[in-house]
């Protein structure tokens, strides 16, 4: 049974979803949209303002930018399968207003919409109900997973178009034609040019996975013509996913021969900066974890889980019911993927690393919670689902709430006895990064914990509706992300000051010396000479504020 189109909480949640999602990221990243910060450091400005901005100098210059001379002592830009000189975002803004601060900022929270909107989609797929759609999709866009990558910008942009991709796929699969095959091409070509392979690697077997289980459905059913139109169709999408990033695949084919990381990683390389035990305290405060990599035992990008207090309970009612064949892969997905992410600590990531073609490419377990966060949220939806459906069994949604509650209670009070004497601060920005774990505890909780309660009282009574749980959901996620992206998401550069230090630089191409010298008088002239290196690392570490 699902939500009557005539119903008035459906119908507003169909025509204002889009709504409420941007203003829960344009709020809760207050620091960003009203561009007082910047974006975190790191490889933010080391790499993809750099990478983008060269793009834009050349674009302007009127010649594609194949060979970046001022980085990594010159290297060939076109085939740098992490950069974006393929990707059609990238191309049409630096062939006309141009990279900048401005731009990749508004564009990170552009991405983070687009994904929350891509969710909402997915499970409206799933479910015909814009509510629950809603739900999801806030809670989506609100996640850690792009409040701790943001410096991974085209991780970014693979988690802002996987559910697309995912909600594509479960059409042509239902709907074998041109169509759906055309949007199942279309994302996946917005994937392989822009964002990170990791996830499409890993991503294709679950939609191998997903494949068979409907294929196997045909052909017990001796449905043939079926299993013909869903093969045929699912190669013309993989075939027209191709031809889009056709250029990605020449560019990989004419360097791959002078590239180290051609080939499959040793597992030492492999295996770093999985999820550890010390950053599960984000699955309910994601502000807990902080930025010492010593203590954490991983890279801080590495460590946020935050799915939302509210979900994780509605995710393990899921066990306790029926569920779909879809629900049913996505939950085995969610276990081995969830164990992957952990590395070494288990046998199953190093098993996958061996096995599975492919997965000795790339490093970071940490990037399979991606898939465990995905099952998190369709498990979720499902539940509820039966809950507003009225089927769901008495005390299936309260129990869960309440042992996340206790759970939440009992890191709260161990946080308030750990509690260290407030040091000194001289600005928003050092006080939040310098906080100690007791008093950042304490501050999640102080939003999360009443509005468990508040969830209970109103699950027992059967009164835990639609618009009760999208408010409690975005207070609860927002405050959580507002607190974390201190973390890992905002530095203390000034945007302004960011954009016009590096606009006084003379503006690019700058053309390398083609006269041999020796090696070392070689490093010497780079280092000198390139403009575009000198001019973002200057401004990273000048920048105080």
């Amino acid at each position: 049974m699902n939500a009557a189109l005539g119903d008035p909480q459906e119908t507003w949640a169909r025509r204002w979803g889009w709504l409420v999602i941007s203003a829960a990221v344009l709020l809760a990243y207050w620091p960003l949209s009203t561009f007082q910060y910047a974006l975190t450091d790191g490889d933010t400005l080391n790499c993809w303002l750099p990478w983008r901005s060269f793009i834009s100098s050349c674009l302007k210059d009127g010649h594609f930018p194949l060979w970046n001379p001022h980085q990594q002592f010159g290297y060939p830009m076109h085939a740098d399968l992490q950069g974006p000189a393929w990707h059609i975002e990238s191309l049409a803004i630096g062939g006309t207003i141009g990279h900048s601060i401005y731009t990749l900022q508004s564009l990170y929270l552009l991405y983070l919409i687009i994904g929350g909107l891509g969710m909402m989609r997915l499970v409206r797929t799933l479910h015909n109900d814009a509510r629950i759609g809603l739900v999801i999709g806030a809670a989506y866009a609100l996640g850690g997973f792009f409040t701790g990558h943001q410096m991974h910008f085209y991780t970014i942009i693979s988690a802002a178009w996987l559910p697309w991709l995912f909600e594509a796929f479960l059409r042509l699969l239902k709907e074998p034609g041109w169509k759906n095959a055309a949007r199942v091409a279309l994302v996946q070509g917005l994937l392989l040019t822009g964002g990170n392979h990791t996830f499409t690697i890993i991503g294709c077997y679950i939609l191998v996975a997903l494949f068979i289980v409907q294929a196997l459905e045909h052909w017990r059913a001796k449905r043939w013509a079926g299993v013909r139109d869903l093969v045929s169709w699912c190669a013309a999408a993989a075939i027209g996913a191709m031809l889009i990033a056709a250029g990605v695949f020449h560019a990989w084919w004419e360097a791959s021969p002078e590239l180290a990381r051609g080939g499959s990683l040793a597992y030492d390389a492999a295996k770093v900066d999985p999820v550890t035990t010390r950053s599960l305290i984000s699955l309910l405060f994601p502000y807990a974890t902080g930025t010492d990599m010593e203590h954490l035992g991983t890279d801080a990008p590495m460590a946020n889980l935050y799915t939302g207090a509210l979900l994780l309970p509605l995710a393990i009612a899921a066990l306790f019911r029926r569920r779909s064949k879809f629900e049913n892969v996505m939950l085995v997905t969610g276990i081995i993927t969830g164990i992957a992410a952990l590395g070494e600590a288990t046998p199953v990531h190093r098993w996958l690393w061996s096995a599975l073609p492919g997965m000795d490419l790339f490093r970071f377990p940490a990037y399979f919670r991606w898939f465990t966060w995905l099952a998190v949220l369709v498990l979720a939806a499902g539940s509820l689902r039966v809950w507003w459906n009225g089927t769901a069994k008495r005390a299936s949604i309260e129990v869960p709430i309440i042992l996340t509650l206790l759970v939440a209670l009992l890191v709260g009070v161990l946080a308030v006895a750990d509690m260290k004497p407030d040091g000194e601060a001289f600005s928003l920005f050092e006080r939040m990064r310098a906080m100690d774990l007791g008093r950042r505890v304490v501050l999640c909780a102080a939003v999360t914990v009443p509005l468990l309660i508040v969830s209970i009282v109103l699950a027992v009574r059967r009164r835990l509706t639609f618009p009760i749980l999208l408010v409690l959901l975005l207070v609860d996620m927002g405050w959580n992300t507002s607190l974390a992206q201190w973390n890992t998401a905002v530095s203390d550069i000034k945007p302004r000051w960011l954009h016009d230090r590096i606009g006084s630089l003379s503006e690019g191409p700058v053309i390398p010396e083609t006269v041999p010298t020796p090696p070392i008088m070689t490093m010497v002239n780079v280092c000198t000479t390139s403009h575009t290196t000198r001019r973002f690392s200057s401004a990273a570490s000048r920048a105080t504020g």
